[in-house]
């Protein structure tokens, strides 16, 4: 490990010398192909988790749907309970790639520390308001600006993307910002709504859909 470490270091060393001997003109041309490439790597590597998600609302609406089935039926049988038991494991593995409301606090303690580990600065993490979708998941947005190199920023945001808990990362921008570069996205987390939760969004559209009709 030390070994691998020192080549990193010889080679992290031979680059800023290199950079040190290029002329202005070159050095430009280069930053101006450094700021193309999170475009690309956002259509490479970014973009599918939209994929992903949807996939997954798609999949936990499926499942309810053939678990509200099952369970209406009722049916005392071996091969019955066999398939809630099946759906009922689905579904959990399902919410275990998605935060519960009190964790998503934690969470973002946790990025916040990783700064240190990628040798970046998070200039700003704010939480903005919910959205709920369908009456089934909530999707929870909020705005990350970091400062550090082009490697570091795409080695930390890489590492959102590999977490256990599913991360949308959209809206990426890259901008100089004085020996650094300023990114800024848009990251969302989702939730799965709670019982009560669900009961209480479905008074609200009723309540709401009475009011347009006495209008």
């Amino acid at each position: 490990m030390k070994q691998i470490r020192k080549k990193i270091k010889k080679l992290h060393q031979k680059i800023i010398d290199w950079w040190k001997r290029l002329p202005k003109r070159e050095k430009n041309l280069i930053m101006i192909f450094i700021a193309i490439i999170p475009i690309i790597l956002y259509f490479i590597k970014i973009e599918p988790t939209k994929e992903e998600v949807n996939k997954l609302k798609k999949e936990k609406r499926q499942l309810q749907a053939e678990l509200l089935k099952l369970k209406k039926e009722k049916k005392e049988t071996k091969k019955l309970k066999k398939e809630l038991a099946k759906i009922e494991l689905i579904l959990k593995e399902a919410e275990r790639y998605l935060p519960s409301k009190k964790e998503i606090a934690s969470l973002l303690t946790e990025i916040s520390k990783e700064q240190e580990k990628f040798d970046i600065i998070i200039v700003r993490l704010k939480t903005e308001k919910e959205i709920y979708h369908d009456n089934i998941y909530a999707e929870i947005p909020f705005q990350l600006a970091i400062s550090g190199s082009f490697r570091n920023t795409m080695l930390f945001l890489d590492n959102l993307r590999k977490k256990d808990r599913l991360l949308n990362i959209e809206n990426l921008s890259i901008e100089k910002n004085k020996e650094n570069l300023l990114t800024q996205c848009k990251i969302s987390t989702y939730r799965f709504l709670s019982k009560k939760e669900r009961e209480l969004l479905k008074k609200k559209t009723e309540n709401k859909k009475q009011k347009g009709k006495k209008r």
